[in-house]
């Protein structure tokens, strides 16, 4: 842009300031300047040197939190540019992606979408791909399609600015690293594992080649790795990565920051799945705490912090606390994603299993019924990026048997050919399988599909054993097959016996089985012993349940 006299004086000065960080002089220059361009007689206002001295003052505006005056101005600049006779394209996308920028940070994504499919649409036409402007709004637009749930818009607009990047920077650039780690997500949510792991390894080695093994880009990797691992249920392989990307942040002995957050949120998960409460609390604390004073309590990160909490309150049976966790984590979820998103329907349906918990089943179903009308609105919003398992379980729940196996068939496909047939995923998808076959009474069917579903979970020795056997003795009672119910009730409490870390869900589940088979059977004595031990164990679950819920001492947290 260019300017006459005085203003372009103001204007280079308020650009040095603005990079100094000296928002008020900025702010002053940019002020007078504005003032005397609306004064000369022979300028236009309505031109794209008018619009670039909104969108910097926006900028300062940005900077200083100040939103709503940084909003106002983009568009007035939007608007200007529009109604100007000589347009300015490039001055368009930047005050859009920048607009869109300012809706990010405040967690408005479902406002920043639009303007930002609008910039990329015009940077298309009117942009070279390799301009910078493009490649920013590329990636903006393939983020905030990620996070609203549009995975096969985000995966392409992430591949299209991978393969601009490469060419234009080399496959070496922090850049190119960034966005490898963005198609790593997207794959990691949709299940590609494989195609995730070998993007995150290349960013690993970008950002180990750029800046070191101990730096914040290896720390940052190594935990999305973490999160890798415990998406396939590596939970063993994903802790010493967390534990490795947490001794690098204390090594460089930086204030805790967001990455922090994130690490400890993810040091919570893998402790929940192992059964060990008391770190799993206090991890998912910890997040919190950091996440509420680095973003504000109403982002998305604080959503998935009170989500984790909710969890493991309903695990503990700590049901009040559950649920005020979980209808704050709603709350903040519908405000920013919209009433019809793939994580709202998860914490209505956690919900619905804290009602179920307590016995309040009006509510229970009521929850139930909003998560079910939540996936279908997201399901016909996003059909292209709909699992095929997430359809089976939802068309399972509605009672659509027909559909619902039609694509647990497509799923079970989809599992074989990306990560073959030795899977934690397959035998997942065949339990659910076996229980729609139990539900039309096709017996054989579903006693097949769980022996498979065993046979793996044998081979990983994952802890799902124990829930297969108590579903398939459960199978074999209904049908009167009670020397082979018995069979499978013993292997799992031998297990039971013998495995560190079992969950006392399973341990009560498989317990209450064989004491109500013993009942049934006639064997009173035996069955009045088991019915002992179930009292015995209850009765220490409540000392435990007394010691956790002590509050945590601030200084821990």
């Amino acid at each position: 842009m260019t300017y006459s006299g005085e203003i372009e004086e103001l204007v280079q000065n308020s650009i040095a300031a603005i990079q100094e960080d000296k928002l008020p002089f900025a702010e002053r220059d940019l002020k007078k300047a504005l003032g005397l361009f609306s004064q000369d007689p022979e300028t236009e206002l309505l031109c794209p040197e008018f619009a670039y001295l909104l969108i910097l003052l926006a900028t300062v505006y940005t900077r200083w939190e100040k939103t709503d005056k940084a909003e106002t101005l983009y568009f007035k600049s939007i608007e200007t540019l529009e109604q100007s006779t000589e347009p300015s394209n490039k001055l368009l996308c930047k005050a859009l992606n920048e607009l869109a920028e300012l809706y990010i940070a405040v967690n408005k994504l479902v406002q920043a979408a639009p303007l930002l499919e609008r910039a990329n649409t015009i940077a298309e036409e009117w942009l070279a791909k390799e301009d910078a402007e493009s490649m920013f709004i590329m990636r903006n637009l393939s983020r905030v399609s990620f996070r609203l749930g549009k995975f096969t818009q985000a995966k392409n607009l992430a591949e299209k600015l991978l393969k601009t990047q490469e060419a234009v920077y080399g496959n070496r650039h922090a850049e190119v690293s960034d966005t490898l780690e963005l198609l790593a997500t997207i794959n990691q949510s949709n299940r590609k594992y494989d195609a995730s792991s070998a993007q995150y390894k290349r960013a690993l080695s970008i950002q180990e080649g750029l800046h070191g093994s101990q730096s914040e880009g290896v720390a940052r990797v190594l935990r999305k790795l973490a999160s890798l691992h415990c998406d396939r249920h590596d939970h063993t392989l994903a802790k010493p990565l967390l534990k490795k990307a947490l001794a690098i942040k204390k090594t460089l002995k930086r204030t805790q920051d967001e990455e922090y957050g994130y690490l400890y949120h993810q040091l919570a998960e893998v402790y929940y799945v192992e059964c060990n409460y008391q770190p799993a609390e206090l991890y998912f604390k910890k997040a919190l705490a950091i996440r509420k004073r680095l973003l504000g309590s109403h982002c998305l990160e604080v959503a998935d912090s009170l989500s984790g909490l909710g969890k493991l309150y309903c695990a503990l049976k700590r049901y009040k606390e559950a649920e005020q966790s979980l209808n704050f984590s709603l709350q903040i979820q519908m405000d920013l994603l919209g009433p019809y998103n793939k994580e709202v329907a998860s914490t209505l349906s956690k919900l619905a299993g804290v009602y179920m918990s307590q016995g309040r089943f009006n509510e229970a179903n009521l929850m139930k019924d909003q998560a079910m009308t939540c996936q279908v609105q997201h399901m016909q919003l996003t059909v292209d990026d709909f699992d095929p398992y997430d359809r089976a379980v939802l068309y399972h729940s509605q009672g659509a048997y027909r559909e619902a196996e039609e694509f647990y068939h497509k799923a079970l496909a989809k599992v074989e050919r990306n990560l073959g047939t030795d899977h934690f995923r397959l035998a997942e998808i065949l339990t659910k399988l076996a229980e729609l076959h139990r539900s039309v009474e096709r017996y054989d069917k579903a006693e097949m599909l769980l022996l498979q579903a065993l046979k793996i979970f044998q081979r990983m020795q994952h802890r799902a054993v124990l829930t297969t056997y108590a579903v398939l003795a459960d199978l074999y009672m209904f049908q009167e097959r009670h020397r082979e119910a018995e069979d499978l009730y013993l292997q799992a409490l031998a297990l039971i016996e013998d495995a560190a870390g079992v969950r006392q869900s399973d341990q009560l589940s498989i317990m209450g089985g064989y004491e109500k088979l013993l009942s049934v059977t006639g064997r009173k004595l035996e069955a009045d012993r088991v019915r002992a031990k179930l009292r015995s164990i209850r009765k220490k679950t409540k000392s435990y349940q007394a010691i956790i819920e002590k509050p945590v001492r601030p200084e821990s947290v």
